[in-house]
């Protein structure tokens, strides 16, 4: 019987309390990343979407830098002139975008890709490759690797002696 009686006031403790809990994750993260738009600016960027399929990539960012004119600080249209602006081949003025709509606050799953796709058009490959470590050897392994190779190369050269004091010839 005691038993009995501690599980039901467990079970009536956990039944309390369980009303007020919270999740420690965020179930819907894309409701806080969502932004509204006026509707001039939504218009703008319908018909520039449309002008992007159509092929007209030039009229598209035209109507980009217009909806980015009537909101400044809006980091998103902002990225999307970034990338239609990669797409006219406008690859540095992409990049400056992309930097300003970062420092907006823009998240990286906005900014990120065409950030790498404007740096590596621009030849920035070694920027590129700096800005993400290298996943697959650890600290230290890849310095001790081409030490090594180093001693395998000097061991297989000719000695030869330096050439000042090498007889002359």
């Amino acid at each position: 019987m005691p038993r009995f009686l501690t599980s039901l006031i467990v079970l009536l403790l956990m039944a309390i309390f369980a009303q007020g809990a919270s999740a420690a994750v965020n179930p819907d993260p894309y409701s806080t990343n969502t932004t509204t738009f006026s509707p001039k600016v939504l218009n703008l960027l319908n018909l520039a979407q449309a002008r992007v399929q159509a092929g007209k990539v030039v009229e598209a960012a035209y109507l980009l830098n217009l909806a980015h004119n009537v909101e400044p600080n809006n980091p998103f249209i902002l990225a999307r002139l970034a990338v239609v602006l990669n797409m006219v081949g406008d690859n540095n003025g992409a990049l400056d975008r992309l930097r300003r709509a970062q420092k907006m606050g823009a998240t990286n799953d906005v900014v990120l890709a065409p950030m790498l796709d404007a740096m590596l058009s621009l030849g920035q490959n070694q920027n590129v490759l700096d800005l993400f470590p290298d996943p697959g050897a650890p600290r230290g392994s890849a310095r001790r690797r081409c030490a090594g190779r180093r001693a395998l190369q000097r061991e297989s050269l000719p000695h030869r002696p330096p050439a000042c004091c090498a007889p002359p010839s």
